[in-house]
């Protein structure tokens, strides 16, 4: 089963209701994803010694989003250098990464959501 990797950039502008919207395709699709949150110091949110977190429904992956937006400082290209470490930890091959801005270029298949349409990023 695929079970994708969602990294949603607390610094991005994409509104809660576009990120929950985006949350529930995913589930309906899928059935199952995973979600991490990352900062512009290419670092990963941690809690409780735990960087990812199973999706149960979307409202909560928003109201996660919201609270933890004010952690993080912004730059102007988001680095994911870490996330993609992690992604190959996980062995996972989906990855989609939630921001409207700018991705450093990776040789790694990754789609990105800017909140209207989700496109690979090359």
């Amino acid at each position: 089963m695929l079970r994708p990797l969602i990294a949603i950039d607390l610094n991005s502008n994409v509104r809660s209701r576009s990120i929950a919207r985006f949350v529930s395709r995913i589930l309906r699709v899928f059935g199952i994803a995973d979600v991490i949150f990352i900062m512009d110091d290419d670092s990963i949110v941690e809690f409780n010694n735990t960087h990812v977190f199973s999706i149960s429904d979307p409202e909560s992956v928003t109201s996660l989003t919201e609270n933890l937006k004010k952690l993080s400082e912004k730059k102007d290209v988001l680095d994911l250098q870490s996330v993609i470490t992690l992604k190959r930890e996980l062995g996972r091959s989906l990855l989609i990464v939630v921001s409207d801005r700018k991705i450093k270029r990776e040789h790694e298949l990754i789609f990105k959501y800017n909140g209207k349409r989700v496109q690979k990023v090359v």
